[in-house]
C-alpha cells in the first residue's frame, strides 16, 4: 500500500479505476490507518479508515477492520472532515468496539406478561411433553390473577405472600398440605421467568428471595401405598367395583406397577398374548424408551377376558369419550376409599408392586426393570445386566404370586393361574 501525506489537492487528481486494473489504497503519514480506496474496476474512490482489533487472548489471530466513510468525489465529505471521522472510527477499533459486529437486538418495548411468556415459552421449547406442559398448568391454577399482568409487576413480596396462600388454600381441603404444590409452582415461574429475561430485560427473578432466605418448605417424597394388612379389604374393593373397565385398570397397576398414564395408553397393539409380552412404546413411557414387560398369569388371564368382550376401541382401557383412553381414574379410588377407608393414588400401587417385589427377594435391576425406572449409570447394570423380556419372566411371576398372597388370594389347584374374586 502506497503511504502518502494526503492533501486535498492528491485526492482530487486521483482516478478510477486504477490503471493497474487493482485495488489500490494510499494510506496517509499524519493519521495513521487512513487513506483512500481506489477501485481497479469501478469509478469509485473512497475514504476509510483501516485498523486491527486488539487481541483479546494472547497469540490469537489479528482481526484487521477496514470502514468505509464515504466517496471522495462529495462535496460535503472534503479531506478533513473524512480524517475527522476516521480518528474517531480508528479509536474505537483501537478500545476494541468493532463497528463491523451485528447491533444486538434491542430489547422489545413492550413488557411481556405472564401469560405471553408461558405461551411464548411453549412455542420455542417444541420438544415439552404434553405431561411437561401440564406441569405448567400450575400457574393457570395458582397465579390466575397475575397472567395478564406484566412480568416487571411481580415482586418478591408477592412470590412470598402467594407461595405461603397456596399451601394454606390446599392443607384446608384435608388430603394434602400443599407444601409440594407451593414450591413446583414456584419453581414453574421461576423457569418462565429466566427464559423470558434472555430475550427481555428483566431484573433479578422475584423467586430469589425464597432461596436467599430459606422459605422452601421442605421436600418429602411421598410414600402412600397399601399396608400389607390392608390389602386383602382393598383387592375385595377393587374386584367389587361395577365398572369393569375401572376395576380391570386398577388391578393392572396392582400387579405390574405401570405408572397411570403409561397404563392407560395401552392398545390391543401393543399386547401380545401369543407370546404374553405387554410392550410400553417408547412415547408413552416416562425414560422415553420402548419397554417389554413378560405378563404374569393374572395380567394374562385379565388381558385374554377383556379382549373376549369384542370391544372395538384401539384402547385396552377405553374411556368414556369414543375414541380416547381412561382418564377418570379419581372415581374408582374414591369407590374403594368409600368401602374400606383406604386413600391411596395409582402412583401408590405402584409404590406397593416395588415393596411387594422386595419383599418376594426380587432382583433390585430386575425390579426397576419391571417398573421401567431408569437403571443406574454403570457399565455393569447398563450393559452386562441390561434384562431382557425373558429375563423378567420369573421375576414377574414372583411378584404376582407374592401379591396373590397378601391379598389372601388362594391359588387354583392343579393350576398355576390365580382365581380373580
Amino acid at each position: 500500500m502506497p503511504i502518502v501525506k494526503l492533501s486535498q489537492t492528491f485526492v482530487d487528481k486521483l482516478r478510477a479505476p486504477h490503471p493497474t486494473g487493482k485495488q489500490v489504497i494510499y494510506l496517509d503519514t499524519v493519521t495513521k490507518g487512513f487513506g483512500v480506496q481506489v477501485s481497479g474496476t469501478t469509478t469509485a474512490i473512497d475514504y476509510i479508515a483501516q485498523r486491527d482489533l486488539p487481541r483479546r487472548v494472547r497469540g490469537a489471530k489479528k482481526q484487521t477492520r477496514r470502514v468505509n466513510i464515504g466517496p471522495t468525489n462529495s462535496g460535503l465529505l472534503r479531506l478533513e472532515v473524512a480524517r475527522e471521522r476516521a480518528e474517531d472510527l480508528l479509536d474505537q477499533i483501537r478500545r476494541g468496539i468493532d463497528p463491523k459486529a451485528k447491533a444486538e437486538a434491542e430489547p422489545e418495548a413492550a413488557m411481556y406478561t405472564l401469560r405471553e411468556a408461558k405461551e411464548r415459552y411453549f412455542v420455542a421449547n417444541k420438544k415439552l411433553s404434553a405431561g411437561s406442559k401440564r406441569a405448567y398448568g400450575q400457574i393457570d391454577r395458582y397465579l390466575a390473577d397475575w397472567l395478564d399482568q406484566p412480568l416487571l409487576s411481580i415482586s418478591p413480596e408477592m412470590v412470598e405472600e402467594r407461595h405461603q396462600t397456596i399451601a394454606n388454600n390446599i392443607a384446608q381441603g384435608g388430603r394434602y398440605d400443599g407444601k409440594a404444590t407451593a414450591n413446583a409452582t414456584m419453581v414453574t415461574l421461576r423457569v418462565l421467568w429466566r427464559w423470558a429475561a434472555k430475550r427481555i430485560t428483566l431484573p433479578e427473578c422475584p423467586i430469589a428471595r425464597l432461596q436467599d432466605e430459606d422459605q422452601w418448605f421442605p421436600k418429602q417424597r411421598r410414600t402412600s401405598r397399601v399396608p400389607a394388612e390392608k390389602l386383602p379389604a382393598f383387592y375385595q374393593a377393587v374386584c367389587a367395583l361395577e365398572n369393569r373397565t375401572s376395576r380391570d385398570f386398577l388391578l393392572l397397576l396392582m400387579f405390574t406397577g405401570f405408572r397411570k398414564t403409561e397404563a392407560a395408553q395401552l392398545k390391543w397393539t401393543d399386547i401380545d398374548l401369543v407370546q404374553r409380552i405387554v410392550t410400553l412404546p417408547a412415547p408413552n413411557t416416562k425414560t422415553k424408551k420402548m419397554i417389554e414387560i413378560p405378563m404374569s398369569d393374572v395380567i394374562y388371564d385379565l388381558l385374554v377376558s377383556r379382549r373376549a368382550l369384542g370391544d372395538s376401541s384401539e384402547y385396552v382401557f377405553p374411556g368414556r369419550r369414543a375414541g380416547k383412553p381412561i382418564s377418570d381414574t379419581q372415581r374408582p379410588f374414591q369407590h374403594v376409599k368409600k368401602t374400606t377407608g383406604i386413600a391411596v393414588s395409582a402412583h401408590s400401587l405402584r409404590r406397593g408392586f416395588l415393596k411387594v417385589g422386595a419383599s418376594a427377594r426380587v432382583n433390585i435391576v430386575w425390579l426397576k426393570a419391571l417398573c421401567n425406572h431408569a437403571l443406574p449409570p454403570d457399565v455393569t447394570a447398563e450393559h452386562y445386566l441390561a434384562p431382557e423380556v425373558e429375563d423378567l419372566r420369573e421375576p414377574a411371576q414372583q411378584v404376582c404370586d407374592k401379591m396373590l398372597a397378601l391379598c389372601s388370594v388362594q391359588p387354583v389347584v392343579g393350576s398355576n393361574v390365580a382365581k380373580l374374586r
